[in-house]
């Protein structure tokens, strides 16, 4: 069975912070979340998952100029607009067996094990779906 794990992480196309959109804010949240997720993710002990970081259409060219200021990301941790997120969602679910969709805040970090936790563990024949805490 073909299991695939997808670590979503909205930067900035979800929340109630109306300067979300703005150069300052993006850059801020830029420089965090290179401190703590990506460097958390780096460090899993398995890295067959895949990331992606979701962020408002609206702002791509601003994404892509504070991503520019840094290492250029591992290849399976990809900034993608509303279309991208939906595509990778569907490729993974047409071409797996079992999909785990964990969330992750652009300003946190995992246990270095969580992935492999995820990849080792064993449903119940008739398990839906799983939630963690």
């Amino acid at each position: 069975m073909k299991k695939k794990i997808i670590v979503e992480i909205q930067f900035n196309s979800f929340g109630f912070t109306p300067d979300r959109f703005e150069k300052k804010w993006i850059d801020h949240r830029m420089a965090l979340f290179m401190k703590y997720a990506v460097s958390s993710l780096k460090k899993q002990t398995n890295q067959d998952f895949l990331t992606l970081v979701r962020y408002e259409d609206s702002t791509e060219k601003l994404i892509k100029e504070a991503l520019a200021q840094y290492k250029e990301l591992p290849s399976n941790i990809k900034f993608v607009n509303k279309a991208e997120h939906m595509n990778g969602l569907k490729e993974s679910c047409q071409s797996n067996d079992y999909i785990y969709i964990v969330r992750l805040d652009s300003d946190d970090l995992y246990h270095k094990t969580y992935i492999q936790q995820l990849h080792d563990y064993k449903p119940k024949k008739d398990t839906e779906v799983l939630i963690n805490q």
